[in-house]
């Protein structure tokens, strides 16, 4: 779960599936397309593919410069308000390993 506002460069991550003692990390927004258009549109954002869909393509080009290895596969953001104000959204990605996430 990542809290952030649209317009916000840094958001938070509060919980991860990964690592349940995670907390107050702060991770830049730019990285994490899905999550700026989810924050901005108030819309669920599904990507099915991130080596393919043109929404990472800027984000592909920072992980070829920097030489970075990615496994993941495809990712889904899901915007959230808390008491009629945005507040985040929840995030969930799939490996290389994993099915792709899909509309279904």
């Amino acid at each position: 779960m990542v809290i952030a506002a649209a317009d916000d460069e840094v958001g938070t991550v509060v919980a991860a599936f990964e690592n349940p003692m995670l907390r107050n990390l702060k991770i830049e927004l730019r990285r994490y397309p899905e999550i700026r258009r989810a924050l901005a549109t108030q819309q669920p954002v599904l990507v099915t593919d991130v080596l393919t869909d043109p929404l990472y393509a800027d984000v592909r080009a920072e992980w070829a410069h920097e030489a970075i290895g990615v496994t993941t596969r495809s990712a889904i953001a899901l915007p959230f308000a808390l008491r009629g104000q945005r507040s985040g959204c929840f995030f969930l990605r799939t490996t290389s390993e994993d099915p792709a996430l899909t509309e279904a």
